[in-house]
């Protein structure tokens, strides 16, 4: 179960949502994920009771795991094939010994490299199709190097459940349904023996006290290779509301020219961890109902604001309307009206002002003309002025010269 040519750094998958193309044991912070190294392992627990004393054909082997769980299984020979140099050399060095030999080499071209190797008992090669240009030259390559009664397993991840619709593995070439690998595998290399669907696995098991593997754990990535059959292990009927379908699980597995049974890889986890995402889940659906009750509170708020602004809305645009009314059928006219009303008495004030400056002139004309008088007869006949008469004269002057 390896990417053919991709190197990616053992990562938890439940992290970040992605699938893990290739387990590291000797990199920098490669370290120990059950979960993720059951994933890996399951594919090759499948052939445990199959490799015993025969030639087995690792295609896309990454660091040479498989093989060495295969040769622990009894397989006489393995020869493991990965295009990754960088791999090839890993895998010889940890695993590199009697019975297990590893080539760098090119899976669409596995027959052209190994033609010289054959007959191979067993060819296996887990999660490496949805990596290849050329998916159906590897699967012409594998039929080429198949004998007469030669175990053939492949497998594929589900990609439509694993990513769906987030960001698309950059890896991954090509995306399969259960349907269209069965059938892209089938029209090369015949009808299967058997399929079988992966998926994650939840129960309860009784561990040995003390057991290190179960009370120490492991940090380690070749933790992997601990494994240990157990006997007195049953499957029950999946819960109804998490039953497993060909479109909901994690892989797809095809066997050709064998009868395998249903097998399964798994470690024990302390109760604590095994509860903390149920109650995070728990705790994330308590806070996702809070806030979709904030939102529809704050949603009937927003109508009945909208309601309220509405209502005002309206009632200020009849105001407005109103008052556009009242401007141009009252306000308008009458302001013409008592413009030219103004412009009237305007012209009235300016021909009542030359009429005042016209009599103004003809006063002081007539003032002048009475001074002159008066000062003529006061000077030719002063005894002629008795006292009474001067004091009338004297008053109608001063009339003429009031202010």
């Amino acid at each position: 179960m390896e990417n053919d040519g991709e190197n990616e750094t053992l990562r938890n998958p439940t992290q970040n949502g992605d699938t893990v193309e290739r387990l590291h044991f000797d990199a920098p912070g490669a370290v120990f994920h059950a979960y993720t190294a059951a994933q890996h392992a399951v594919r090759y627990a499948s052939v445990r009771e199959i490799v015993a004393g025969c030639r087995v054909l690792d295609i896309a082997c990454g660091e040479g795991y498989g093989a060495e769980l295969m040769s622990r299984w009894g397989a006489r020979h393995v020869i493991g094939l990965d295009c990754s140099a960088e791999a090839i050399a890993a895998a010889r060095k940890r695993f590199g010994g009697e019975g297990r030999e590893f080539r760098v080499g090119n899976a669409e071209l596995a027959d052209e490299l190994l033609k010289d190797e054959l007959p191979f008992d067993v060819i296996v090669s887990f999660e490496t199709i949805e990596h290849l240009r050329d998916p159906e030259r590897f699967l012409t390559s594998i039929a080429h190097l198949r004998g007469q009664n030669t175990v053939i397993a492949i497998s594929c991840p589900n990609d439509e459940t694993i990513i769906g619709d987030s960001a698309p593995n950059l890896h991954h070439l090509h995306r399969y349904t259960f349907e269209e690998f069965r059938r892209l595998c089938e029209d090369r290399l015949g009808q299967a023996a058997r399929w079988f669907v992966g998926a994650p696995v939840a129960g309860e098991m009784n561990v040995v006290l003390n057991d290190p593997r179960v009370f120490s754990g492991a940090t380690d990535a070749g933790a992997l290779l601990d494994l240990q059959p157990m006997d007195n292990v049953f499957v029950m009927p999946s819960q109804a509301n998490a039953a497993v379908s060909r479109e909901n699980c994690s892989h797809y597995l095809g066997l050709w020219e064998c009868d395998a049974v249903v097998n399964a890889v798994l470690a024990a986890q302390s109760l604590p961890s095994f509860l903390e995402p149920w109650r995070a889940v728990e705790w994330l659906k308590s806070e996702l109902a809070g806030a979709q009750r904030q939102i529809q509170a704050l949603q009937d708020e927003q109508r009945t604001s909208q309601v309220r602004f509405d209502t005002q809305f309206a009632d200020q645009s009849a105001q407005l309307q109103d008052l556009l009314k009242l401007k141009n059928e009252w306000y308008e006219p009458e302001l013409l009206r008592r413009s030219a009303e103004l412009e009237a008495a305007r012209a009235r004030a300016l021909h009542y002002a030359e009429k005042l400056n016209q009599a103004n002139a003809e006063f002081a004309t007539a003032k002048d003309f009475l001074e002159s008088r008066f000062a003529k007869i006061w000077r030719a006949n002063p005894p002629m002025f008795e006292r009474r008469t001067f004091r009338r004269f004297t008053k109608i002057l001063s009339w003429f010269y009031r202010p």
